[in-house]
């Protein structure tokens, strides 16, 4: 049974009656989890000043043999509270971020430079390599240019919500304020959502202002219409959702093992390498072909090249990206969630 326990007194040094509270909070019989917490605090006179502080306060958090955990005592906690919606929380931490990053202004203008000067380079690229891809061009439009270009924002954009969970959670870890943001009244997998929103949206601004670099100084061109138009916003919200579920991942190796900088590399290279973002997966060697073909992260890029270069909505990636997207985040949320357990049980969420 979990109980939580608090009792205040409040009145003068004599004569003043004590006012007493208590609260019980009770799980089902047998679950065994245990939560016995108490505050006790003492407002009085003192003798000739009229007032006075004494408080103190005792907290005692344990489960009994065969508990389930003290995660258990901490939901049903948090449970009495009214919790903030996904929006509002999306938004606190956005605004929390932002207020950080607008302090140092010079990143923004070496983000610039920077995407300026890898376009320049992806055009004189472009120039050497000629108006085709080489033999498997596959009726894309836009010649290599276009095809890098749409390679390398989708990676920019991909690679930042594929690592900005475990890269949150790791600064949490290391400062020290994990375990306040998982006692918040926003559940832990919401919590680690929000924190990786402001790198997620820093990220596709970026890659929109690559896009109109390249289209205003080097002569990019889109072939779209209505349809391919709405397969390329659908094509985007797939890769987020596959995106956000690979994040939940990563982010649970950081929770249990700690150091997961790593392999967020090794994602990220793999992601380039496999993902067909300088070249077409079709001039690789045959091994790595077919695991390139089975990356749902290809079939993403395909989509919105085809979309944005060709006019055309490929509609057997479309359907493959959507349901590795939707059987993906509820898989990625589970086994987030029992990394979680794991931590709290084992006494090492706030290690590092």
């Amino acid at each position: 049974m979990n109980r939580v326990t608090a009792r205040s007194h409040v009145g003068g040094r004599s004569g003043a009656a004590p006012v007493g509270t208590r609260l019980d909070v009770g799980s089902a019989p047998g679950t065994g989890s245990g939560l016995d917490a108490g505050c006790v605090s003492d407002v009085g006179s003192a003798p000739g000043t009229g007032s006075g502080l004494d408080a103190g306060c005792v907290s005692d958090v344990g489960s009994s043999p065969g508990a389930a955990g003290s995660e258990d005592a901490i939901d049903l906690a948090r449970g009495s509270v009214r919790r903030p919606g996904l929006l509002q929380v999306l938004g606190a931490f956005v605004r929390r971020d932002w207020a950080i990053a607008r302090s140092y202004k010079l990143p923004f203008v070496l983000g610039l430079v920077q995407t300026t000067a890898t376009l320049g380079f992806l055009y004189y690229l472009a120039r050497l390599v000629g108006p085709r891809i080489g033999p498997v061009d596959g009726g894309i439009r836009g010649g290599y240019f276009g095809f890098v270009v749409i390679g390398t924002t989708f990676l920019t954009t991909a690679t930042a919500v594929l690592t900005s969970f475990a890269q949150r959670l790791r600064t949490d870890q290391t400062t020290g304020t994990l375990e306040v943001v998982f006692t918040m009244p926003p559940p832990p997998a919401m919590a680690v959502l929000a924190s990786a929103a402001y790198p997620a949206l820093f990220a596709g601004a970026v890659a929109v202002v690559e896009v109109a670099v390249a289209v205003g100084a080097f002569g990019m061109r889109f072939d779209v219409d209505l349809v391919s138009a709405l397969g390329a916003m659908a094509g985007l919200a797939g890769t987020v959702v596959l995106g956000s579920a690979a994040g939940f991942a990563l982010a649970t190796f950081v929770l249990v093992f700690k150091r997961g900088e790593s392999l967020t590399a090794l994602a990220a290279s793999a992601l380039s390498m496999l993902g067909g973002v300088y070249y077409p997966v079709a001039v690789m060697p045959e091994p790595l072909r077919v695991a390139a073909e089975c990356l749902p992260f290809t079939w993403a890029l395909e989509v919105l090249r085809d979309t944005l270069l060709g006019r055309h909505v490929p509609l057997l990636q479309m359907g493959g990206l959507w349901a590795a997207a939707l059987v993906a985040l509820p898989l990625s949320l589970v086994v987030f969630r029992a990394g979680l357990r794991r931590a709290r049980r084992l006494g090492t969420l706030a290690q590092y």
